[in-house]
C-alpha cells in the first residue's frame, strides 16, 4: 500500500495550480482506469490536465481524505447504490476543501473498500 500512495501521490505531483487562481476548477481531461493492486482490483481517477505545469509550487502539501464503504462485491469495489453514494460524499468533501482557501483537487483512489480523494493546498 506504501508504494501505491507514493505512486499515486507522484502521479498527482504531476498536476499544477495556476499562480493567479485560488482554485482551479476540474478539466474534462479526468482518466479512469482500473488496474491490480497488492492482488485485488482498485480504480484510480487522475485528472491529467494538470500534469503539463508541474511541480506544485504553490501547493507544497496535500491532503488525503476519504471514507470506508461496505460493498456485496468481492472485488471490494463498490456496487452502483454504494458508488452514488461515494460520488455525492465526495463532491461534498473535496468542496470543503477547496473552501479553505487555495487547493486543486488531482485524483481519487478506490481500493479494498476505501475511497481517497487527493487534494494539493497551501497550507
Amino acid at each position: 500500500m506504501a508504494n501505491l500512495v507514493r505512486a499515486l501521490a507522484l502521479t498527482a505531483t504531476l498536476c499544477a495550480w495556476a499562480a493567479t487562481h485560488a482554485q482551479v476548477s476540474s478539466s474534462d481531461k479526468w482518466w479512469t482506469y482500473l488496474a491490480e493492486y497488492e492482488g485485488v482490483p482498485g480504480s484510480t481517477r487522475v485528472d491529467m490536465e494538470q500534469k503539463s505545469t508541474a511541480p506544485l509550487p504553490m501547493l507544497p502539501n496535500v491532503v488525503i481524505a476519504g471514507v470506508e464503504y461496505e460493498t456485496k462485491l468481492s472485488s471490494g469495489l463498490p456496487d452502483q447504490e454504494e458508488l452514488d453514494r461515494l460520488n455525492a460524499l465526495a463532491d461534498q468533501l473535496i468542496k470543503s476543501i477547496l473552501a479553505t482557501g487555495p487547493s486543486l483537487h488531482v485524483g481519487t483512489f478506490t481500493h479494498k473498500r476505501q475511497q481517497e480523494h487527493y487534494v494539493y493546498v497551501h497550507s
